[in-house]
């Protein structure tokens, strides 16, 4: 997040839908790097699509050119919510279960992404 993206706001776009209060902060910190930290403390992050061909279905959708700069809602902090919600209500027991569950799944990925 920085330059590239100031320049988008400020000609009225952008990479997404600002709010009118981002759009202010975008137009008026000047220093590429303080920004990209407020907009990430803000719960973006900032992804380059380095090229169309090779993003599978994300760049076959966007069609557009090189350095697409997207941002992401970090779903982090709604997902330690729900899994904190889950532990109350159904029980430590039950959410180990899924954790492995997880991992396991994670693991068979990881051996499928090296075959």
């Amino acid at each position: 997040m920085g330059g590239e993206e100031r320049v988008l706001v400020e000609a009225g776009g952008g990479s997404r839908n600002w709010s009118d209060e981002e759009i202010k902060i975008i137009k008026e910190t000047k220093s590429n790097g303080k920004l990209s930290s407020i907009i990430s403390q803000r719960g973006y992050t900032g992804h380059h699509i380095n090229s169309v061909k090779g993003n599978g279905a994300l760049g076959g959708e966007l069609g557009k050119e090189t350095l697409e700069i997207l941002f992401f809602y970090r779903m982090v902090n709604t997902l330690v919510v729900l899994m904190n919600t889950y532990i109350v209500i159904k029980g430590i027991g039950e959410f180990m279960k899924i954790q492995e569950k997880v991992a396991s799944l994670i693991e068979k990925k990881q051996q499928d992404n090296c075959s």
